[in-house]
């Protein structure tokens, strides 16, 4: 779960990056990343999230932040991005355990 964030942390990183891109800006902004990202996965991790549901989510956010983008006309198209990447994997992480294997889990005590 830590590299799957770790990953949305690289790519977070290099989608924030400012305008002129260079070498510096883009190792900041993916250290900065890493730095940010990467407790929030080991965190999820901890309290049951599984990594596929996460980078599903992710995916998922990423696509949906690509295509309402332009429609929702915002100035920088690129924080929807990745917002949308960041909150599609926590969608993923926790909504799913808890309304499918929550569920299922305390029916199996009953």
């Amino acid at each position: 779960m830590a590299c799957v964030w770790a990953t949305f942390g690289i790519a977070l990183g290099i989608i924030t990056a400012p305008a002129p891109r260079n070498a510096v800006l883009l190792a900041g902004g993916i250290i900065a990343g890493l730095i940010v990202l990467t407790p929030i996965g080991v965190l999820l991790g901890l309290a049951g999230g599984r990594h596929t549901e996460s980078l599903a989510g992710g995916s998922i956010g990423l696509i949906a932040g690509m295509i309402l983008s332009p429609m929702a006309g915002t100035a920088n198209p690129l924080i929807a991005l990745s917002t949308g990447m960041i909150m599609g994997g926590l969608i993923g992480a926790t909504l799913i355990g808890l309304f499918w294997r929550l569920p299922r889990w305390c029916a199996q005590l009953a």
